[in-house]
């Protein structure tokens, strides 16, 4: 197990997203090269749903975020793969002291904004490793 993943089953890997300093932004990747959903068999794709429900309980718990984000894009890869996001009240006030919004607030427009400016919300490493160490034990 790398420094990030969280945990992993027979069809998906559950980690700390790396590129983005945001403790709890997790990704939930596939094993198997499928680019849609119905790719997927039964079981694979309850196994899935039991990833997302998982993860998201685990930021849930850990982070206690104002709300959590699940998306799905696929557009640098292609290959199936959900992002677990927390928008704390931290980064919500670090979004609408540069950008003009306001609860409730557009959920793309302000992941956008972190991924262009997420280091300058000052999250250190020990910060992300705390989060990793709290949810493999979640």
């Amino acid at each position: 197990m790398d420094n990030y993943t969280i945990f992993e089953t027979e069809h998906f890997t559950v980690r700390q997203i790396g590129d983005y300093r945001v403790p709890g932004y997790l990704v939930v990747l596939s094993k198997p090269d499928c680019t849609m959903l119905t790719e997927y068999s039964r079981e694979q794709t309850a196994d899935l749903i039991e990833c997302i429900s998982r993860a998201e309980e685990i930021v849930h718990r850990v982070i206690e975020p104002e709300r959590i984000y699940v998306m799905k894009f696929g557009e640098v890869n292609p290959r199936i793969h959900f992002h677990i996001f927390p928008r704390t009240a931290k980064i919500g006030d670090a979004y609408t002291s540069e950008v003009d919004d306001q609860k409730p607030y557009c959920g793309a427009r302000l992941v956008d904004w972190v991924w262009k400016n997420h280091e300058s919300l000052g999250f250190s490493d020990e910060e992300i490793q705390a989060f990793v160490d709290s949810a493999r034990m979640n």
